[in-house]
């Protein structure tokens, strides 16, 4: 009886934990977590960049299709009432993929590779999978892609800069209008800039002529960006066009 009690007076010892033992226990899962977390995040948008880029590769061959049936045209800027324009009004809103006039609409841009049929499904492939993203694929796809729901009815917008180089200053036309015209250093398509900074951590993704996509990290780029202010967004074609010769250079 004795050595029965006393076994059991060990069992019930050893059954729990005391407090200080449980306050390091959890002050140790703290600690844990708080160095995981942010490589967990890390890698979390590696992945995402991986898949933006993926989407990149398969935009820039859609558009190699699309060219091969229309005599080596690119998509153009916009597209009103059947009248082909190249000129952008504003200095990256080559991001408008489908724009809503009156009762009805039409697609510019890459817009013209979902209405020629070149692409179809779900529409995730024009939407970079960043939350940083200027435009995210939730936005239009409430009801099922594409939805105009974002910026009232105004159409929807996506979060890259399709073949965004420009003549000069002072003649805003597409510098490239045909696919035999681009270079292996041309910029076909990027991470939209915009004034609300980079797009994934620290920098964007850009896809040039040669088919090859590259994660540019490029703090000049961002300075343009930020010293130029909300202009940006607007007509400022000065910082617009230097962060574009930073991004060829790289």
């Amino acid at each position: 009886m004795r050595k029965n009690a006393l076994f059991s007076s060990m069992t019930k010892q050893r059954g729990g934990f005391t407090l200080i033992e449980l306050l390091v226990v959890i002050s140790i899962i703290a600690l844990l977590l708080a160095i995981l977390m942010p490589a967990l995040g890390k890698v979390k948008e590696a992945g995402r960049r991986t898949v933006c880029a993926a989407h990149m590769h398969d935009i820039n061959l859609s558009v190699r299709i699309y060219a091969q049936g229309q005599d080596d045209w690119l998509p153009p800027v916009s597209v009103n009432n059947g009248t082909i324009s190249n000129t952008q009004s504003y200095n990256h809103w080559t991001r408008w993929w489908r724009v809503v006039s009156g009762s009805g609409h039409s697609y510019w841009n890459l817009g013209l590779l979902w209405s020629s049929g070149v692409i179809d499904g779900n529409g995730k492939i024009f939407f970079c999978p960043s939350p940083k993203a200027t435009y995210t694929y939730k936005d239009y796809s409430g009801d099922g892609f594409p939805t105009d729901i974002k910026l009232g009815a105004t159409g929807v917008r996506i979060p890259y800069s399709f073949n965004p180089e420009c003549i000069s200053l002072t003649n805003r036309t597409r510098k490239y209008l045909k696919m035999n015209q681009a270079k292996s250093s041309t910029l076909i398509l990027l991470d939209v800039l915009s004034n609300n900074g980079v797009t994934h951590e620290k920098g964007w993704n850009v896809l040039k002529g040669d088919g090859s996509v590259a994660f540019s990290i490029n703090k000049e780029v961002q300075e343009v960006i930020e010293r130029s202010g909300e202009s940006f967004a607007g007509q400022d074609f000065d910082a617009f066009d230097e962060v574009i010769r930073l991004l060829k250079r790289q």
